[in-house]
C-alpha cells in the first residue's frame, strides 16, 4: 500500500540522512527490481538528494565507471551486489532491513522543481557514457497535466523497462504520482513471456514498450494486451503493420506512438494512432505535450516549411539541466532559444524530422553517427573505444548492418573473435555488444585518410568449423538456433548465438521455441549464460534430461473420491508419520496490521482463500499404507480462527507458542489463524500452515488473495471475488503420476530417477563422523541456528574469479570448499550436504 511504501521509504530516508545524504548529493542505487528498490529510490528523493540507477545486469567495470563519474555520496545496495562496486563512497546495505526503531515519519525536507532528481547515463561518442542531469520538474511534467494517456488511481502500469532507460520514469512515476498501481517485473531485461503473464495476472492497463518489443508481443504474445487500455511504443520507428494488427486483435487498446530522448525526459511528442481498415503508410511521432515544444530548423536555427526535413530541436519543462561535468558538451547541445523567453534553451537532438500539413512530426533519421538499436541510443565511438582497449586491437570501427551493430577490427596478432567478444561483454551492456565482428587486414580509407564506411565488406558472423551435433538434443538446439537467427545454413554446434546477430528479443523467441519443442521453460539469462548450441544443450540436459512432459490441463482429476498425492505431499506426509507430534514442518506467516480491523470480515476472507486454494482444505487418509488426499467440501472447510488480546511485550512469546501447534494431517485442515490484538490500532495476524500445503513462494500469493478478499468483503460483497483456479492441485498430482510413470516400469521416468538416486546414495552414512563437543540428544529438537561469516572483498573476488575460470558458479566453489573442509576435519569423503531450493520456476 502507499502507507506501507511511504513508511518504509521514510525509515530508509532517516537512515540515509544519518549518513549525511542531502540536497545537492547523488546516491547510486544498485538493487534488483522489487519493493525494496522502490522504497530506496523514494527514500533518496526524501532526503533532498538525487538518484542514479545502476543496472545489476551491467558489467562490473561499467557500474564502477558510472558510480565514479556520478560522484555518488552513497551507494544503496545489498550485501551481494555491493561487492561488485567498491569505491570511496559510503555504502548502505538493504540486506538486513532498517532497524525497527528508525522513525517512519516524513523528513520534512523541502526541494524545488529545479533541484536534481536523477542522473541517467546514455552512450557517449568519446568512449564514456554521458550523464544527463534531470530535475524534479522534468520528471513530473511528463506524466502530469497531460492528455496522451490515462493517469489515475485506477490504472495499473507494468514496470519492465531497464532501470537505466528513461522509459522507467514513465512506468514508475506515471503510476505512483497519481495513486495508481505499478507492477515490477523481476529481473532487468524485459522478458516477453513474463510480461504477458504479469499483464494478465495483475490486470495491467498501461504498457510502455520499445517498438521491437511491441512488435514481438503483438506477434507472439497478444494476450499481453488483454486488459491494456493504452499501449505506448517508442524508441524506434513504429511498424504500421504491427500497430494495425494489434488494433484488429485488441480493439479496446489505444496505441500511442511517442518520441523523446532522455535529455527531454521520456516523451516530448506523442501521436495517438487512429484505427483504420488498412495499415497507415507511416506513423508520425506526433505533436508536443503540454509545457513542451518542438522545432524543425535549418543550420542557422531558422524554421523550415512543412514537408521539408530539418534538424529537430526540443524545449520545455522536460529539458534536462545538461551533462554532468561536461560544460563543453552541454553548451553545444543545449543552445539559447531564440523563440522563447530569455534564459530558455533548445536541445539539439541530432535527429532529422519534418512537420506535415496537420502539424504532426515525422522522424526522418539521424544527422550524426549515433544509431538506435532495439530502442537504445548508441554512440559507435563508445564501442570503438572499448574495442581499442583490447591489447591486440590496433584499429576499430562500428557501423550498423540490418538493424544490428557490426564491428570491424584490425589486430596485431592472431586473436580469436570470441576473445574480442568476451572483452566487450566484460565492459559493455548487452545491447552495445556488436552482433557482427569482422577481422580485417586493414580498414579502407577515403582519399583524405578517413575510414571509408561504404567500402567496408559485408559483415559475416563467425562460424566455427567444429564438430557435428553429437546428440539428438544438440541437433534440436542447432535447428532452433538457425530458425530463430534466420541463417542460410545450420549454425555450428560451438557458434555463439550472438555472433550470428542474436539479441535479447531473439533470445526470448528461442526460449519460446524450446518450450514448445522440449516442454521446458528457460529464461533469456539461460541463453546469455550458455550462448552456443552445445552449451545450451548441456544446460538443458542438467535441467531435465527426460522427454518432453505432457501438458498440465484442468480435469486430470475427476473430482470424485480421494485423489493421489503428489511426491512432495507424500514426502511430508511420511516425515509427519515418522516424527509423530512435531511442529518441525510448520510454516508460520505473520502479518502486522494497523488501523481499524473487522475480525468477522477477516474470517470470511480467510474462508474465501481456503476455498480457492484446495491444498489448504485437504486432509490425508491412509489406504493400504499409502496416503490419499481428501479435499474437504468448501462449505465444511472452516479455518480455526482465534482472537487473543496481548501486550506488545508478550507478543513474541505467545506467537512462538502458537507456532508450535502440531497438526493432525488425518483430520485437521493444515491451516489455522490467530489474530493477536495488541491495541485498538495494531494487531498481528499469524497464519500457521503445514509445509504439506504451502512453501515460501506461496506467501505472496496467499497474502495477495487475502487482501483482495478482505477488501471486497469490507465493501459489502456477499460472495467471494476470488475466481476458482482453472487447475487444482489434485489435477497436478494426477498429471505428475502419469508423467513420471510407475516405479515398477523399467522404462518409466520415475524408475530411472529412483535407480539414479539409489546408486548415488548407496552406502551414504546415516550420520557424519565429525567429533562433536556435546552428545546428541535422544530426540531431535529441530531448532537450528546460524553463523554469519564475512568473506571480505578480496576473497569474494577470488571466489568469483575461480568460478569464472572453471565455468561454474560461486555457490559451487563455496560448496566444494565446505565439503573439503569437512573432510579435513574428519567427516570422511562420503558427505551429504543439504541446500534449500525452490524446486520450481517462477
Amino acid at each position: 500500500t502507499y502507507a506501507e511504501l511511504n513508511a518504509t521509504a521514510n525509515r530508509c530516508a532517516h537512515q540515509l540522512r544519518a549518513r549525511g545524504l542531502g540536497r545537492g548529493d547523488l546516491a547510486g542505487i544498485l538493487l534488483e527490481r522489487d519493493a525494496t528498490f522502490a522504497a530506496a529510490l523514494i527514500a533518496v528523493l526524501k532526503t533532498g538528494a538525487g538518484y542514479t540507477l545502476l543496472d545489476p545486469d551491467f558489467p562490473d567495470e561499467r557500474l564502477r565507471s558510472a558510480a565514479q563519474d556520478a560522484g555518488i555520496a552513497l551507494l544503496v545496495t545489498d550485501d551481494v551486489l555491493g561487492q561488485r562496486v567498491a569505491g570511496p563512497w559510503g555504502v548502505v546495505s538493504c540486506s538486513g532491513g532498517v532497524p525497527a526503531e528508525t522513525p517512519d515519519r516524513n523528513l520534512g525536507v523541502t526541494v524545488t522543481g529545479n533541484d536534481v532528481a536523477c542522473l541517467m547515463f546514455t552512450s557517449g561518442s568519446t568512449g564514456r557514457p554521458k550523464g544527463i542531469l534531470s530535475s524534479h520538474l522534468n520528471l513530473v511534467s511528463t506524466v502530469s497535466a497531460q492528455t496522451y494517456g490515462n493517469f489515475g488511481p485506477d490504472e495499473v502500469f507494468l514496470q519492465c523497462s531497464p532501470v537505466s532507460w528513461d522509459a522507467f520514469s514513465l512506468e514508475f512515476w506515471g503510476a505512483l504520482l497519481h495513486g495508481g498501481t505499478t507492477v515490477l517485473q523481476p529481473g532487468q531485461k524485459p522478458e516477453p513471456a513474463l510480461i504477458a503473464e504479469l499483464s494478465h495476472r495483475h490486470g495491467v492497463t498501461m504498457l510502455q514498450l520499445s517498438a521491437s518489443l511491441f512488435n514481438y508481443l503483438t506477434d507472439e504474445h497478444p494476450e499481453a494486451f488483454t486488459t491494456v487500455t493504452v499501449a505506448y511504443t517508442g524508441g524506434e520507428a513504429a511498424s504500421p503493420a504491427h500497430v494495425h494488427k494489434l488494433q484488429q486483435l485488441s480493439p479496446h487498446t489505444t496505441v500511442v506512438n511517442g518520441y523523446g530522448p532522455a535529455e527531454s525526459m521520456g516523451f516530448t511528442t506523442t501521436h495517438t494512432v487512429t484505427p483504420t481498415t488498412e495499415p497507415h503508410p507511416t506513423i508520425p511521432i506526433g505533436s508536443p505535450l503540454t509545457n513542451k515544444a518542438a522545432y524543425v530548423l535549418d543550420a542557422t536555427l531558422r524554421p523550415v516549411p512543412p514537408g521539408v526535413t530539418g534538424h529537430l530541436y526540443l524545449t520545455g519543462h522536460g529539458l534536462a539541466h545538461g551533462y554532468l561535468n561536461r560544460p563543453d558538451l552541454t553548451a553545444t547541445t543545449f543552445v539559447p532559444n531564440p523563440y522563447g523567453k530569455p534564459g530558455t534553451r533548445l536541445y539539439r537532438t541530432g535527429d532529422l524530422a519534418r512537420f506535415d500539413r496537420e502539424g504532426r512530426l515525422h522522424y526522418e533519421g539521424r544527422a550524426d553517427s549515433q544509431v538506435k538499436v532495439r530502442g537504445f541510443r548508441i554512440e559507435p565511438g563508445e564501442i570503438e573505444a572499448a574495442l581499442l582497449s583490447h591489447p591486440h586491437l590496433t584499429q576499430a570501427t562500428v557501423t550498423t548492418h540490418r538493424d544490428q551493430l557490426a564491428a570491424y577490427v584490425v589486430t596485431d596478432t592472431e586473436t580469436a573473435t570470441e576473445d574480442i567478444r568476451r572483452h566487450l561483454i566484460d565492459r559493455l551492456p548487452e545491447h552495445m555488444v556488436p552482433a557482427y565482428l569482422t577481422v580485417l587486414d586493414r580498414l579502407p580509407l577515403t582519399p583524405n585518410g578517413k575510414i571509408d564506411r561504404r567500402a567496408l565488406p559485408e559483415p559475416a558472423a563467425a562460424v566455427s568449423q567444429g564438430r557435428a551435433p553429437g546428440s539428438q538434443l544438440e541437433e534440436v538446439t542447432v535447428a532452433l538456433f538457425s530458425k530463430v537467427l534466420g541463417t542460410p545454413g545450420p549454425v555450428g554446434v560451438e557458434d555463439s548465438f550472438f555472433a550470428h546477430g542474436g539479441h535479447s528479443l531473439l533470445a526470448a523467441r528461442l526460449t519460446n521455441h524450446l518450450a514448445e519443442v522440449l516442454g521446458i521453460r528457460l529464461t533469456m539469462r539461460d541463453v546469455f549464460q550458455h550462448p552456443t548450441p552445445a552449451r545450451l544443450a548441456q544446460h538443458i540436459a542438467t535441467l531435465d534430461g527426460r522427454p518432453a512432459l505432457p501438458p498440465l490441463t484442468a480435469g486430470s482429476w475427476s473430482g470424485d473420491g480421494d485423489a493421489p498425492v503428489s511426491f512432495a505431499q507424500r514426502r511430508l506426509w511420511l516425515m509427519a508419520e515418522l516424527d509423530g507430534g512435531s511442529a518441525a514442518y510448520n510454516v508460520p506467516m505473520a502479518l502486522r496490521l494497523t488501523g481499524p480491523l473487522d475480525a468477522g470480515v477477516l474470517d470470511a476472507a480467510l474462508h474465501d482463500v481456503v476455498v480457492r486454494h484446495t491444498p489448504l482444505r485437504t486432509v490425508f487418509a491412509t489406504v493400504d499404507g499409502e496416503p490419499r488426499q481428501h479435499v474437504v467440501p468448501a462449505a465444511e472447510a472452516r479455518v480455526p480462527f482465534e482472537r487473543r488480546a496481548v501486550t506488545s511485550g508478550e507478543l513474541g512469546r505467545v506467537m512462538a507458542g502458537a507456532a508450535r501447534h502440531v497438526f493432525d494431517l488425518r483430520s485437521e485442515l493444515p491451516v489455522r489463524a490467530t489474530l493477536f490484538e495488541v491495541d485498538d490500532d495494531s494487531s498481528v495476524l499469524l497464519l500457521l500452515i503445514h509445509h504439506i500445503a504451502t512453501d515460501g513462494r506461496s506467501t505472496g500469493v496467499l497474502f495477495d488473495d487475502l487482501s483482495r478478499a478482505y477488501e471486497a468483503r469490507s465493501a459489502g460483497a456477499t460472495a467471494s471475488v476470488l475466481e476458482p483456479l482453472p487447475v487444482r492441485y489434485a489435477d497436478y498430482a494426477v498429471w505428475q503420476q502419469r508423467a513420471l510413470g510407475a516405479a515398477d516400469d523399467a522404462d518409466s521416468v520415475l524408475s530411472q530417477e529412483l535407480a539414479f538416486w539409489h546408486k548415488t546414495l548407496e552406502g551414504l552414512p546415516e550420520e557424519h563422523a565429525l567429533n562433536l563437543d556435546r552428545p546428541r540428544p535422544a530426540r531431535a529438537s529441530h531448532r537450528g541456528g546460524q553463523v554469519e561469516v564475512v568473506l571480505g572483498d578480496d576473497l569474494f573476488e577470488r571466489i568469483g574469479a575461480l568460478a569464472r575460470s572453471e565455468g561454474c558458479t560461486p555457490f559451487m566453489v563455496v560448496h566444494a570448499a565446505l565439503a573439503a573442509a569437512l573432510t579435513r576435519l574428519g567427516a570422511g569423503t562420503d558427505l551429504a550436504i543439504g541446500s534449500p531450493v525452490a524446486g520450481r520456476t517462477d
